[in-house]
């Protein structure tokens, strides 16, 4: 007698990063995790799915991860201009302004719309790098059956930065949004987060990470993303960023540090050692940072993942990122050592996916049995075909539109670009209503800016 099974997905072309041998035709079978990956015959034989997807002509491969985003800040697509983004430091001057006076439930429409933009993208896991209302953040990824790592924006060194909060008080609330939400599912994470070095204490950065050891989470940070965080870093503390983190022992393989474009080579040094995770934001790194060192940081094997830093920058498209980050790698490695591969095809995928697992502590990035059924279904379309090589494909000619199905946790999110855990028309018009609403809350932010 066959077996029962959840979902069945048979006849397409799965991709596993890092793992060619695992590459070819076939099916994978989903029974609350990937119960199997194996030729059509056998599990044909074997197994009566619930349900079918035919993948024939189709890449499937393992979801998504975008290891830093800003959920919330999805309702300033398009309002940070070029004379915008080059006010130092634009996050400090209008991006947490904004945030802070967002209410709750403009915080949760704006947050179902942007995971939205992801399930679409073939996101099925997200690291927030601290955010306003994490609680409607936390309830939003609930609603979407996305897979998240939840964290709230953090300030308490200056009164005059809008969200400024006392260090007890962040504490405290961090504490009971853990005690909330914390493995709800088996899809929501509360971590701890620190917003910045320059708006953080050393005080609130001990109590945060007591918080991690406490309920065994792990933590996020923004690092070494700015040349004021270094210049301030000496001035306060003699040290620079990643070398003060790291000599207070703050970075481990529990942290995920985003940015991290202003490192010397000691400080390479430093994050190969601890074993900390990177997040390399491509297009807003480059437009308002700097170069990445992502391809030395690889080389030293350090766990590096791509991210979108929300909706404000770019269209959340994660392929696209990733083929930027190619990109840019090669312009640097091929401009100063006439190296014209850079980070390679294989390692891109690596970035996009299975090195999520180790950030997120989740077995998830992988076409394996036993690991999270977090798995998207590609078409190829005008744009991939003939894809010859899958991988060469999806890295090069990718993007969003040609994600069909994505499914987390064995649960199907979106099948055939229709959406089926949120109802996209409702949410889409509640986001034209907020966006009429916040006009005026932007052009006065805008206006006091320039």
């Amino acid at each position: 007698m066959n077996q029962e099974a959840d979902i069945l997905i048979k006849g397409g072309t799965f991709v596993t990063p890092g793992e060619k041998e695992k590459s070819g035709k076939g099916m994978v079978l989903i029974d609350g995790e990937i119960e199997e990956v194996a030729p059509t015959s056998y599990l044909k034989k074997n197994y009566d799915p619930r349900k079918e997807i035919d993948a024939s002509r189709k890449i499937i491969m393992p979801g998504l991860v975008d290891g830093h985003i800003h959920n919330a800040q999805i309702m300033l697509r398009g309002s940070v201009n070029d004379r915008l983004a080059s006010l130092p430091p634009v996050w400090l001057n209008y991006l947490i302004p904004f945030e802070k006076k967002l209410t709750k439930k403009q915080v949760k429409i704006s947050s179902l719309f942007s995971m939205i933009n992801m399930i679409k993208s073939g996101v099925t896991t997200f690291i927030e790098a601290g955010g306003p209302h994490p609680d409607e953040i936390a309830g939003a990824a609930l609603e979407s059956g996305m897979r998240g790592v939840v964290t709230k924006s953090t300030v308490d060194t200056d009164p005059d930065v809008p969200t400024y909060q006392e260090t007890s008080e962040i504490i405290e609330e961090y504490e009971g949004l853990i005690q909330r939400w914390h493995e709800k599912k088996d899809r929501i994470q509360i971590w701890p987060s620190l917003r910045e070095i320059m708006l953080n204490s050393l005080e609130l950065s001990e109590g945060l990470f007591d918080l991690k050891e406490k309920y065994n989470t792990g933590l996020t940070m923004h690092l070494a993303e700015s040349r004021t965080e270094v210049d301030y870093c000496l001035e306060n503390y003699g040290k620079r960023p990643v070398e003060l983190m790291h000599d207070r022992g703050y970075l481990d393989t529990g942290v995920v540090a985003s940015h991290m474009i202003f490192l010397n080579d000691k400080e390479i040094g430093h994050v190969a050692e601890s074993n900390v995770n990177v997040v390399w934001c491509p297009t807003v790194d480059a437009m308002v940072m700097g170069p990445s060192r992502a391809g030395e940081l690889l080389e030293r094997e350090v766990n590096v993942l791509l991210g979108s830093d929300g909706g404000v920058w770019n269209n959340m498209d994660l392929l696209e990122q990733a083929r930027q980050a190619r990109t840019s790698s090669k312009l640097v490695s091929n401009s100063m050592y006439h190296d014209k591969v850079g980070i390679d095809v294989n390692h891109t995928l690596m970035m996009l996916t299975q090195f999520g697992e180790k950030a997120v502590g989740k077995p998830i990035g992988k076409l394996e049995e036993g690991y999270r059924a977090d798995i998207i279904v590609l078409d190829p379309g005008t744009n991939i075909l003939p894809g010859y090589d899958p991988e060469v494909s999806i890295i090069n000619m990718a993007s969003a539109g040609n994600v069909e199905t994505t499914i987390v946790n064995g649960e199907i999110l979106m099948e055939d670009r229709e959406l089926k855990s949120l109802d996209e028309s409702v949410i889409v018009e509640k986001t034209n209503r907020l966006a009429d609403n916040l006009e005026g809350t932007i052009d006065n932010l805008k206006s006091e800016l320039t």
